[in-house]
C-alpha cells in the first residue's frame, strides 16, 4: 500500500489552542517525511479591534511566529514563517499557490475568528487538498515536548 508524504505543507495560525492541533498533525507530516511546513498568520484588516493599529498587530504577530519557527526548527523541523495582511481566505490560497503546496492543514475554527467560512473558501480557491483538522488541542507546552517524534492526535471529546 502506498502512503502519500505531503512535502510541502500550508498551516494558517491565529496562534489560538485550536491552531495548535492543525500545527500538531503537520508536525507528524514533517517528522515522517521531511515535510516544510509553511506557517502562515493573516492580519485581516476589517476585523483589528479598537486601538489596536496594524504595526502593533504586525509586531505581536511576528514576535508569535517568531517563537513558533525558533521552537520548531531547534527540533530539525523545517518550516517558513509568512506574515500577510488581507483577506485571510485569499492570502492563506495565494501562500499556497506560491509555496507549491501538496496540502493545507486548518484547524476548525481558526483563522482570525473566521471559522468555517474561511474553511469553505480556502476550499474552494485551493490549488491543494485541505484538511479541516478537528481535534483536542494540545498546549504549546506539549507541542514544544513531542516536536521530533510521532505525536499521536487525540479526538475531541
Amino acid at each position: 500500500m502506498h502512503q502519500w508524504h505531503p512535502k510541502r505543507i500550508v498551516v494558517p495560525t491565529d496562534f489560538s489552542q485550536q491552531a495548535m492541533a492543525g500545527l500538531d498533525v503537520a508536525i507528524r507530516f514533517a517528522a515522517e517525511s521531511a515535510s516544510r511546513i509553511f506557517l502562515i498568520h493573516v492580519i485581516d484588516t476589517t476585523r483589528l479591534r479598537p486601538g489596536r493599529t496594524l504595526s502593533l498587530v504586525r509586531t505581536q504577530a511576528r514576535k508569535h511566529l517568531g517563537r513558533l519557527c525558533r521552537m520548531l526548527h531547534a527540533n530539525g523541523v523545517d518550516v517558513v514563517p509568512l506574515l500577510e495582511v488581507g483577506d485571510p481566505h485569499q492570502e492563506i490560497a495565494r501562500a499556497a499557490r506560491a509555496a507549491r503546496a501538496d496540502l493545507i492543514i486548518m484547524s476548525g475554527k481558526t483563522v482570525n475568528g473566521r471559522g468555517g467560512d474561511t474553511s469553505r473558501s480556502v476550499l474552494t480557491q485551493a490549488p491543494c487538498e485541505v484538511w479541516n483538522v478537528r481535534v483536542k488541542p494540545m498546549s504549546f507546552r506539549r507541542i514544544r515536548a513531542s516536536v521530533g517524534r510521532s505525536i499521536p492526535v487525540k479526538a475531541a471529546g
